[in-house]
């Protein structure tokens, strides 16, 4: 079954694959000739020995024939044109024997059969290995003359053989022009599919480098739009730590209210963030010069419980250790009762009822 070959195929296996039909029928056609060029000797007046003798020489040309088409039907083609090859060269050199040097005719031009289908289906190598072996048949038939072997000149021709010399080389000329050409015609046709399926690659390979090129370009226009995006975020996200810097500062306002004295109003709902940034705040107080109180409003904060208690002592404490002398005002008498229930000791703070009474305190 013939093999039809793969857009995959290198031109190599393509031109091998393209060629089992042709050599197949090649082969078939060598098998051919040699079963009906087998009974010729019989129509000639040669005797029956030497009828039979070149008969058979002429039979065993069907056998490379045969086992070239066992190795096809296996898809051992280089195994079969090895075969073939041989055999040719094998009944070129039986029938120079038998029809001797001197009488050879057209003989020795079967030798150029079997060095081109091997040129071309083998390779170089394969050539010369079939034209040394071709040299190897002509030097032993040479040395089979020289011993006088009986089989030289068996079947020599008795009178004028120019028609058998000009019809064996018309034969074997027509045999290697079919070779060449064929075989020839198959590895341009290879080639050129070869070729066409380079240009459609190089087609694709340019498709594909363009879309990459597009694909990249897309892909860098986006990274610098995510990079644009990052900085502008970034600069929102500083403009809004300003815009928080100064909210705290607005919310935790440190306000001059007489020499040395300031005030530092808490107003809302106190967490952890908010009572390390008054704390901070008061620490800055005590870095103006002669700052020696501050005052602590806390009536704004709706809710004081344990955390903010500990929060404000741990104020009044860092005040302390600068110089700075905290007086708490603004404990309005349900968050005076829960601090007490809550067991936080304000006993160390200095406290007044209100403002007022603080500044009046401090003035004295």
């Amino acid at each position: 079954m013939q093999t039809s070959p793969s857009s995959s195929t290198r031109p190599s296996d393509q031109l091998d694959l393209r060629s089992v039909a042709l050599m197949r029928s090649f082969f078939v056609t060598m098998l051919v000739f040699a079963v009906v060029g087998a009974t010729l000797p019989f129509a000639t007046g040669l005797s029956m020995d030497v009828k039979s003798g070149l008969s058979a020489a002429i039979a065993v040309s069907a056998v490379p024939s045969m086992v070239g088409i066992w190795f096809l039907r296996r898809g051992a083609i280089r195994a079969a044109v090895w075969v073939v090859s041989l055999g040719l060269v094998l009944v070129a050199s039986l029938v120079l024997a038998a029809t001797g040097l001197a009488a050879s005719g057209a003989t020795l031009c079967i030798y150029a059969i079997p060095v081109v289908i091997a040129g071309v289906l083998l390779g170089g190598r394969g050539a010369v290995a079939i034209a040394a072996a071709s040299v190897a048949g002509v030097l032993a038939c040479v040395a089979l003359e020289r011993l006088g072997a009986p089989i030289v000149g068996l079947a020599a021709p008795s009178g004028d053989n120019t028609v058998g010399i000009v019809g064996g080389f018309v034969v074997v000329l027509a045999i290697t022009a079919f070779c060449v050409g064929r075989f020839g015609g198959e590895l341009r046709r290879s080639l050129a599919s070869a070729l066409e399926r380079e240009h459609e690659l190089a087609a694709l390979s340019g498709s594909l480098e363009h879309k990459v090129a597009e694909r990249t370009a897309a892909l860098q226009h986006a990274l610098d739009e995510l990079a644009e995006r990052s900085v502008a975020q970034q600069i929102l996200l500083d403009e809004l730590a300003e815009q928080r810097q100064v909210i705290d500062e607005m919310t935790l306002p440190i306000l001059p209210v007489g020499r040395g004295m300031f005030v530092l109003p808490l107003i809302g709902a106190l967490d952890g963030g908010r009572m390390q940034m008054a704390q901070q705040r008061a620490l800055a107080v005590a870095g103006r010069g002669g700052a020696r109180h501050l005052i602590v409003d806390v009536s704004g904060v709706p809710v004081i419980d344990t955390a903010v208690a500990q929060g404000l002592l741990a104020l009044v404490a860092s005040a302390r250790l600068v110089g700075l002398q905290i007086t708490l005002v603004g404990i309005r008498p349900e968050v005076a009762q829960a601090l007490v229930s809550l067991g936080v000791d304000l006993a160390q703070v200095r406290t007044e009822a209100d403002l007022e009474s603080a500044l009046a305190q401090l003035g004295r």
